[in-house]
């Protein structure tokens, strides 16, 4: 079923990078090599990509959340696909406008902080992390109102991995190779019986399948960028589908670690 549903979003995000692609070209929305000394590629190449990802993953999940009961409620909930879908609809908006107008860091900066914003206002900050001598750390109990522990480590964990993808976007392939195999980690732990976790295994191969349908145009020579928004929704992504997973968090950041 799994890999079912990794084709489906696999083949829908190949349709939609080409489609991006060629809107993107047609409207000048593009990487011009004569802009900067440092770029490689010879010829214009359109951003867009990012919105392939994104359209394909949303469209399966939401198809498979109102037609289906394989999101079982108990980790990946109504709730929380929402917030998922809103915070990454600003990332796209923004990224959008600053592919087409080269936005100022001052202005480019808010729109992952409205993300980061939107998912803690959906309440996805983890309650508690595992204590590696044994028992919790309780990350409520520090903190006044809406500024406890919990908070403010998921605000700069979310911040911390999009900038992450972020910078790490300058070769071909690379972030959405980094983030695929962070993602495909965290589908194989999921469904390990010690914490097995289904409707997190299937948001994950979905995203996995999204992320590969670009990847195919991405790989050097590439063909399209994932653009400003697609490089912080790559991050953005691999940091909640962390948080939602709950124990894959150090899996994610070992991942990422190791991708330097």
């Amino acid at each position: 079923m799994y890999w079912l549903f990794f084709l489906l979003t696999f083949i829908l995000s190949v349709g939609l990078t080409m489609v991006f692609g060629f809107l993107m070209q047609k409207f000048n929305i593009v990487d011009k090599p004569r802009l900067e000394k440092r770029k490689i590629h010879k010829k214009k190449i359109p951003y867009g990509g990012g919105l392939a990802i994104f359209a394909s993953f949303f469209i399966i999940v939401f198809l498979v959340y109102f037609f289906s009961d394989l999101f079982s409620g108990i980790n990946i909930t109504g709730q929380k696909i929402l917030a998922l879908f809103l915070g990454s609809l600003f990332l796209m908006v923004g990224g959008f406008f600053d592919d087409k107008y080269n936005l100022s860091a001052k202005h480019q900066i808010w729109f992952p902080i409205l993300a980061s914003l939107i998912v803690l206002g959906f309440g996805f900050a983890p309650q508690h992390i595992t204590n590696p001598c044994g028992g919790v750390f309780d990350l409520t109990v520090l903190g006044i109102g809406i500024l406890t522990l919990a908070n403010v480590l998921t605000f700069v964990w979310l911040m911390g991995m999009m900038y992450t993808t972020k910078f790490l976007d300058g070769l071909d392939g690379l972030v959405s190779g980094v983030v695929l195999i962070g993602v495909l980690s965290v589908f194989f732990l999921s469904l390990q019986e010690k914490w097995y976790q289904p409707d997190v295994a299937l948001l994950t191969i979905i995203f996995a399948g999204a992320l590969f349908g670009f990847l195919l145009f991405n790989f050097h020579p590439a063909k399209i960028f994932l653009g400003e928004g697609g490089s912080l929704f790559a991050g953005f992504m691999l940091a909640s589908l962390a948080i939602i997973s709950g124990s894959k968090i150090a899996t994610t950041l070992i991942d990422g670690c190791t991708s330097f």
